[in-house]
């Protein structure tokens, strides 16, 4: 079962999924790169938002996600939570 909750972003409810093919796939789309090189912070909050655009009616363009998140990161901590790191 694929782990996910309902944030907000911009007054408005979304779900955030921990991981979707389908967001896989358009990050490959949208970036030009396979879904192993996401690396740098720009791939990972491409990543974010592929996930919601894969899994919502969300109305806004890459851009405008990266303006999104200046007033307001939640949205990357909520991500976090449902993707923890692995300690080795």
């Amino acid at each position: 079962m694929i782990k996910s909750k309902k944030i907000k972003i911009a007054k408005k409810s979304y779900i955030l999924k921990a991981q979707s093919y389908r967001a896989m796939f358009l990050f490959e789309e949208v970036t030009g790169k396979p879904i192993s090189d996401l690396k740098t912070l720009q791939d990972q909050i491409t990543y974010i938002y592929c996930v919601l655009k894969s899994s919502n009616d969300f109305e806004y363009d890459l851009e405008q996600f990266f303006d999104l998140l200046e007033n307001d990161d939640s949205v990357i901590a909520e991500f976090a939570k449902l993707n923890p790191e692995k300690k080795k």
